[in-house]
């Protein structure tokens, strides 16, 4: 018989935060696979990498110094990760609207994979906004450019 009464010793977040990781896991698949099809659409070498990006291009989107997450607290990484997938949402969406108007326009199984993403990111956005609400952190304040600059 199913019961709503949790295990001893299990935490009241964790099916928030087990959805989190799949989706999480669902997502870095979907956008391995998206970007593979990317560089070939556009015709980038082989050997392109998201890391040679430099992510201070895009605003919001917080560094990966681990030096720095270590010293901050939960809220302040829950925070900068909700600020850095607003800060991907916006810029997918800027991705898929050149794709459809001016580099692809033709191809809409192309279009539809960088919407499934787009419609990933979202949602985790959302959870983590949630989340950070269940936690009683405070959600940043969603103020990001509308506008990036991104390799091509």
């Amino acid at each position: 018989m199913a019961t709503s009464e949790r295990q001893p010793g299990t935490s009241p977040h964790r099916d928030s935060w087990r959805q989190t990781v799949l989706l999480l896991r669902k997502m870095r698949s979907d956008v391995s696979s998206l970007l593979e099809c990317y560089v070939e659409k556009q015709d980038l070498a082989q050997t392109f990498n998201l890391d040679l990006i430099d992510v201070d291009l895009i605003d919001g989107v917080p560094l990966a110094d681990v030096e720095e997450w270590n010293e901050i607290s939960d809220a302040e990484r829950l925070g900068s990760n909700l600020q850095a997938y607003w800060a991907f949402q916006i810029l997918l969406d800027q991705i898929l609207e050149e794709q459809r108007t001016d580099l692809t326009p033709e191809d809409v199984a192309f279009h539809e994979s960088i919407q499934s993403v787009l419609l990933q990111v979202s949602a985790l956005a959302y959870q983590l906004e949630e989340l950070m609400v269940t936690l009683k952190h405070n959600v940043p304040a969603k103020e990001l450019q509308a506008e990036f600059k991104y390799p091509q």
